[in-house]
C-alpha cells in the first residue's frame, strides 16, 4: 500500500473524528455559557454541594478531551491536505507537496495560507 493510498483513508477519519471532538467541545462550551450557569445560580447552598462535586469533573473531562482531540485532528487534517498535499484539489508542485516549490524551497505563499487559516480560525 502506497502512502498516498494510506492518506486517503485516513483523511475521512480524521475528518469524522474532528466533526464530533468539535461538536462535543463547542456543546460543552455552550452548556457552561448557557445553561449551568443560570442553573447553578439558582440553587440553594446543599443542592450545589450535591450537584457540582458530581457533575463538574465528567463534563470537565469531556470538555477537555474534546478540545484535545479537535486540535490534533485538526492538525492531522492540515498536514494531509496542505503539507503533503495529496488531496489538495489540483493544486500540487511538480512533487505533490502545497508547501514546497519545485526545487524544494518553501513556498512563501504556502505560509501566508497556513498562517490567514490560523488567524481565521
Amino acid at each position: 500500500m502506497d502512502y498516498n493510498h494510506f492518506l486517503s483513508l485516513i483523511n475521512p477519519i480524521a475528518k469524522w473524528l474532528h466533526i464530533i471532538a468539535g461538536v462535543t467541545w463547542i456543546g460543552l462550551l455552550y452548556f457552561f455559557n448557557f445553561i449551568n450557569g443560570h442553573v447553578a445560580a439558582t440553587m440553594d447552598g446543599d443542592t450545589k454541594k450535591k450537584v457540582v462535586p458530581e457533575l463538574m469533573p465528567r463534563t470537565l473531562y469531556w470538555f477537555r478531551w474534546g478540545a484535545a482531540w479537535t486540535w490534533v485532528t485538526g492538525v492531522v487534517l492540515l498536514y494531509i491536505i496542505f503539507w503533503n498535499g495529496s488531496l489538495g484539489m489540483g493544486m500540487t508542485g511538480e512533487d505533490g507537496s502545497m508547501m514546497a516549490d519545485s526545487d524544494g524551497t518553501i513556498n512563501i505563499w504556502s505560509h501566508i495560507m497556513v498562517g490567514v487559516t490560523f488567524l481565521a480560525v
